[in-house]
């Protein structure tokens, strides 16, 4: 519901509302054990508006996701990467096998922007 003091000032509003259902024992595994669902899972409780029930517990949630040690994250991220981004980090291990300090940087600069304008790859 909206309330607006002047009723000149009112005007057609949208508020987009919806609703994922998963159990506390499922969302706790996610925000603790980094993945491909954990960046989605803990921006969706970042954004989360609670209209309705117990706010503290999305705080805590959220605060679970981020006690995730930074090691956690990297070990996540050497799984996940070559299904984000296929052909250019396999030039950076390349570079880096070889000890090709020349090119690298492009090849990270690659796997930078495929991330940014493609997103993760699809999976079947």
């Amino acid at each position: 519901m909206f309330a607006l003091d002047n009723h000149d000032q009112a005007r057609s509003a949208t508020l987009p509302v919806g609703y994922r259902v998963i159990e506390q024992p499922k969302l706790a595994e996610i925000l603790t054990h980094p993945s491909v669902r954990w960046p989605f899972h803990v921006g969706m409780l970042s954004g989360l508006r609670v209209l309705h029930g117990q706010p503290e517990n999305v705080k805590e949630w959220i605060a679970l996701g981020k006690a995730v040690p930074l090691e956690a994250f990297r070990s996540a991220l050497e799984i996940a990467l070559p299904e984000l981004v296929v052909e250019p980090y396999g030039r950076i291990l390349s570079c880096r096998d070889r000890r090709n300090t020349r090119d690298i940087g492009h090849a990270v600069v690659e796997v930078l922007y495929e991330m940014r304008t493609r997103g993760p790859a699809k999976r079947d």
